[in-house]
Formats: structure tokens, C-alpha cells, sequence
């Protein structure tokens, strides 16, 4: 999991963990969408606020996304 940590320490000197794409979306709403476990939990650890808004659509947030994508076993 090298990988892995290599990819928290840069995400934990980032100042914008919450920072919307063009589409709306926040990197954590990203890796939630893309299933990319080990990203969620490294950006979660990072302070990635979950509970930001998806700029417009109807305002989900990431949590609304694990739901819908998440194979929750």
C-alpha cells in the first residue's frame, strides 16, 4: 500500500480536497463514484468534508453516492 500513502501525504498538503470540478463534483464524490475504496478512505482521513453539496442537480452529497454506488454487503 505504498501507493496509497504516497497518495494521502499529497492529498493531506492539498488545500482543495473540496474543491468542485467543472461538473460539480469533489474529489471525494469522485472516488465514491468511481468506487475507489482505498482513495475515499485516504481523502476521509485527509478531512475531505463528505457533507458538501453537489453543485447543481439536487444537491447530493458524497454519502448520497456510496448509497447508490457502493456494494454495501
Amino acid at each position: 500500500l505504498e501507493h496509497c500513502d504516497m497518495f494521502y501525504s499529497q492529498v493531506a498538503m492539498q488545500t482543495a480536497k473540496n474543491v468542485k470540478d467543472f461538473y460539480g463534483y469533489t474529489p471525494l464524490m469522485r472516488a465514491v463514484t468511481g468506487q475507489h475504496y482505498e482513495c475515499v478512505e485516504i481523502l476521509l482521513r485527509a478531512r475531505a468534508d463528505p457533507n458538501v453539496k453537489m453543485r447543481g442537480g439536487n444537491g447530493q452529497r458524497a454519502l448520497h453516492f456510496a448509497c447508490d454506488n457502493f456494494d454495501l454487503k
